[in-house]
């Protein structure tokens, strides 16, 4: 897992390059990788070490994740009942937004498009931006 986070802070994206990243960094050779690969008819891309790169790739992002959302809420402090304003969500303004509901994960919120009531989730390192923009609508996406 250290090595495929060194890898996603090297700004790799493609899993392909970062199974080659992983692979040198730990001295796996292309022996022992192509070793593992499965019959035609069960492959997945990468064979066994690529399916695990994968996972353990997914368990690192999630970790970031939940830091980022965590340090937005102490940040932020963000409660139930606090207005937001104008806030652009899912590219359209949302008028008189305010937080419904705070979790470790998800925050709700409320607003009025146009003459309608609307709703919506979002993530608290998401909605970071929103704060920090001001008065400007900025973009929510879930």
């Amino acid at each position: 897992m250290a090595a495929v986070s060194k890898a996603l802070d090297l700004g790799l994206f493609y899993n392909s390059d970062v199974d080659e990243f992983v692979a040198k960094e730990l001295e796996i050779t292309a022996e022992q990788r192509s070793a593992q690969f499965q019959k035609p008819e069960n492959a997945v891309h990468g064979g066994c070490f690529g399916y695990e790169v994968y996972h353990a790739r997914k368990v690192v992002e999630a970790r970031r994740s939940m830091k980022d959302n965590r340090e937005a809420i102490e940040q932020y402090r963000y409660f139930v009942g606090q207005k937001l304003g104008r806030v652009k969500l899912n590219g359209k303004i949302v008028s008189g937004t305010v937080i419904t509901a705070v979790s470790p994960d998800q925050i709700a919120l409320t607003g009025t498009l146009g003459n309608r009531k609307c709703a919506a989730t979002t993530e608290p390192r998401r909605l970071a931006t929103v704060i920090e923009a001001g008065k400007a609508p900025t973009a929510v996406n879930r």
